[in-house]
Formats: structure tokens, C-alpha cells, sequence
């Protein structure tokens, strides 16, 4: 079973999503006191319903694009999603409404 790092708490997390190397773009994380998964960005996400002091999407980030306009892509954040949500399920820990599971 792959190993995550587990956080003490959601903000020491976020803070450590901003300030420690080893924290990179998309790295899933758990934060077990709060019953948190979570992906490391600069603006880290929660996965599950409950989500502490992380942040929470609008749209699951496997659908994010390039806007013509502006915007963003995370292809590094979407590619983790589906692990995420899966270890989330394996704790058995709500997922936010926002992923779709079929996908």
C-alpha cells in the first residue's frame, strides 16, 4: 500500500503545501484527525466533504482548461483526483460533491 503523508492538522497542511520542497504540485495527502485527503498546490484542495482550512473546488479539477481568456490547467492536480478520491473511499470519508465518481 503507498504511503501518504498525514498532517496533524488542515492548516499545518496548507502551510506545508506552501513552504516545504517536497510538497509539489499534485501530491496527495491525508490530514487522518479531520478526515481530510487532500492535493498539494500553492492553493491546496480538499477531496472530501470535510476540508478544514483547505480549500474547496467549484468544478472537479479533471475538467479544468486552458481558458481563451485567461484561466488555468492543472494537470498535475487532475491526475491525482481519482487516487485521492479512491483513498478517501478506502477510509471511508464523504467525497465532496463536486467529483464526479464515474469518471
Amino acid at each position: 500500500m503507498k504511503e501518504y503523508i498525514n498532517f496533524p492538522s488542515s492548516g499545518y497542511a496548507y502551510d506545508a503545501c506552501n513552504s516545504c520542497e517536497e510538497m509539489v504540485t499534485g501530491r496527495i495527502f491525508t490530514v487522518e484527525a479531520e478526515q481530510i485527503v487532500g492535493i498539494s498546490w500553492a492553493w491546496p484542495i480538499a477531496v472530501t466533504v470535510e476540508h478544514g482550512q483547505l480549500h474547496t473546488v467549484k468544478r472537479d479539477p479533471r475538467l479544468w482548461t486552458v481558458a481563451p481568456k485567461g484561466g488555468f490547467e492543472e494537470p498535475e492536480i487532475a491526475a491525482a483526483v481519482k487516487e485521492a478520491i479512491e483513498l478517501a473511499q478506502s477510509k471511508g470519508w464523504d467525497i465532496a460533491g463536486v467529483y464526479d465518481l464515474t469518471m
